[in-house]
């Protein structure tokens, strides 16, 4: 479970693997962060977040809306302002077979997409890999040699 939780979901998340004697599913995780959300609707936080791994169940991605909302999404998704234009880039290339270095650029090329069409889309970008061997973050230098392949 991220260090970067508020205190009571992490609380509740360690409660719930001492409880069953072991860790929190995908699926439970973003139940949790959903009835936090759900819990400050009066005074929401403006958050559209992904929540993502590997469980028991397989691999498996949430998305969380500020309300408190939780939708168990398949194979792509996308979220935020910028998310019609990533949805257009992911569509078009996203096969059921892609392989991992495919699959990263295919996400640089799609926030980068959002990124130049939408104003609100920022300018930062984070990628991830979610395996069932690892959890990687692409540092700056990776993240760029995959820019450098997308045409501007």
């Amino acid at each position: 479970m991220p260090s970067s939780w508020p205190g009571s979901s992490r609380l509740n998340a360690t409660c719930i693997q001492i409880r069953r004697s072991r860790a929190i599913t995908v699926g439970a995780s973003a139940t949790l962060l959903s009835n936090y959300l759900n819990q400050n609707r009066y005074m929401p936080y403006y958050v559209q977040l992904l929540v993502g791994g590997i469980d028991e169940h397989g691999p498996s991605v949430y998305s969380v809306d500020a309300l408190g909302g939780a939708t168990k999404e398949n194979d792509i998704v996308s979220t935020g302002s910028g998310s019609p234009m990533a949805y257009g880039v992911l569509e078009d290339r996203y096969h059921a077979d892609i392989k991992e270095d495919e699959a990263i650029e295919l996400a640089a090329r799609s926030l980068k997409s959002a990124m130049k069409r939408d104003a609100g889309s920022g300018e930062g970008m984070h990628v991830v890999v979610i395996t069932k061997d690892k959890f990687q973050e692409l540092d700056g230098d990776d993240l760029k040699k995959y820019l450098a392949k997308i045409p501007a």
